[in-house]
């Protein structure tokens, strides 16, 4: 299973916490690949998290040049690529708009609110 790990980037967590999050949800041995939009914040923790249990990562960086919508659109490109997703956020924009695409395209997330 790909499993997208996303959240608000000003929220900071240890990949201890996340590791406890993550198994009280998930079987790792279940998680083939994880994917990440490398921002800051929850995104580099759930990086940090597949290099420790060894899972490979696919990674979507933002083409910044096409201007603000470069966030959305490395959203709705995650969303398609995964499986399922984990996304930790305190309300923000970004973490509220991949939450909102995943729900329409029919695909799980588990939502954790910090």
């Amino acid at each position: 299973m790909k499993l997208l790990i996303s959240g608000s980037r000003d929220i900071v967590l240890s990949v201890e916490e996340l590791d406890t999050i993550i198994n009280n949800i998930y079987n790792v041995d279940n998680i083939t690949e994880i994917v990440s939009g490398c921002a800051k914040g929850i995104d580099n923790t759930g990086i940090e998290w597949a290099l420790k249990n060894k899972i490979p990562i696919k990674k979507f960086i933002p083409d910044w040049s096409v201007g603000i919508a470069a966030g959305h659109i490395r959203n709705r490109l995650m969303g398609d690529y995964t499986d399922e997703a984990i996304v930790i956020h305190n309300g923000s924009n970004g973490s509220n708009g991949m939450i909102k695409y995943l729900d329409k395209i029919k695909k799980k997330c588990v939502i954790i609110k910090f």
